[in-house]
């Protein structure tokens, strides 16, 4: 904004505001006061220096003759609202001599002054370092908000993938399986298999990786096609137990604790034996329970080809 309007030559700094004047000089905030008619008769350096004037620039210049034309209705209702309530606080901007804006607060206040005249004060706070703040922290939220709907939709994505891993609805013998799965977030580390052999032999199996989210999701991919291949050849329960529990083992590489629980279940008409405590991956938490049913017309018990095949425990270090 460049200074067009001539000021008023005849305006002096009050005589009653001259002991105060090196007081005011003295601040670190903007002052200006103004007379009746909006006219500066005092501006204090600080205001001079955030505007970028020079010192007599502002003395006796009004309204119009320091912000634009478009400006001057806002600046009006707002000198009325002071006016009636006899103080007032805005945010708006100083215009600077070289046309640039400075955002500031301005604290009004009405007062008279020892020569009986109102004059208003006007306290300026230049917040130009609290909005560059506020744009850095849009900014960073249009970034997270743009990121979180990516990872919104990766995740809608994967919910989808995860749903093929619960087993479908099917009928076998005079068995019908029937699978619901709802994870507690988006993705989980539940899947189960249902996998028919001919009349002879149906393999059901469920997993559930401990904990929630992506980590058990990543998991129950990873060893999915575990308990599938081993049924598939026909191997028993145990050997797919161990088969499976190796896959847990080998995970992750990385960090590996040995649990205080017994990690596996493998449970059948016959009971259940639970395995010996095994090192697991920490991705599985704490422990992972694995449900496994044979059911073969011909077979009574498995107790016996379970204890029998199962192998002392391996520990990852």
């Amino acid at each position: 904004m460049v200074l067009d309007a001539m000021p008023d030559v005849t305006i002096r700094t009050p005589d009653w505001l001259r002991p105060m004047e090196s007081i005011l000089e003295e601040l670190n905030e903007g002052v200006i006061i103004v007379d009746s008619q909006l006219r500066v008769v005092f501006a204090n350096e600080a205001l001079i220096r955030v505007g970028g004037y020079e010192r007599g620039d502002l003395q006796g210049r009004t309204s119009e003759g320091i912000f634009p034309p478009e400006d001057l209705p806002y600046i009006m209702k707002q000198h009325e609202t002071g006016q009636r309530y006899r103080r007032h606080r805005h945010e708006f901007y100083v215009p600077r001599k070289d046309g640039g804006k400075v955002p500031a607060i301005f604290s009004a206040r009405v007062i008279q002054g020892p020569d009986g005249k109102e004059y208003v004060l006007l306290i300026v706070t230049d917040i130009s370092a609290q909005k560059r703040v506020e744009e850095q922290l849009r900014e960073s939220n249009r970034r997270l908000e743009k990121r979180q709907m990516e990872i919104e939709a990766e995740l809608s994505l994967a919910a989808r993938v995860q749903q093929s891993l619960a087993p479908r609805s099917l009928v076998w013998n005079d068995v019908a399986v029937e699978a619901y799965y709802s994870p507690a977030r988006t993705i989980g580390g539940d899947f189960g298999v249902v996998l028919p052999q001919g009349d002879e032999l149906l393999s059901l199996l469920v997993c559930d990786v401990s904990g929630h989210g992506i980590g058990s999701a990543l998991v129950a991919n990873r060893i999915y096609s575990e308990p599938s291949t081993s049924s598939s050849a026909r191997r028993g329960p145990a050997c797919c137990c161990g088969v499976f529990t190796t896959s847990c083992m080998t995970a992750s590489r990385r960090t590996v604790f040995t649990s205080r629980w017994p990690p596996v279940v493998l449970s059948s008409a016959a009971g259940a034996w639970p395995l010996p405590p095994q090192a697991i991956p920490r991705q599985c938490w704490s422990r992972m329970v694995v449900s496994a049913c044979s059911l073969r017309k011909a077979e009574s018990s498995v107790a016996s080809a379970i204890q029998r095949h199962l192998s002392p425990p391996t520990k990852l270090t």
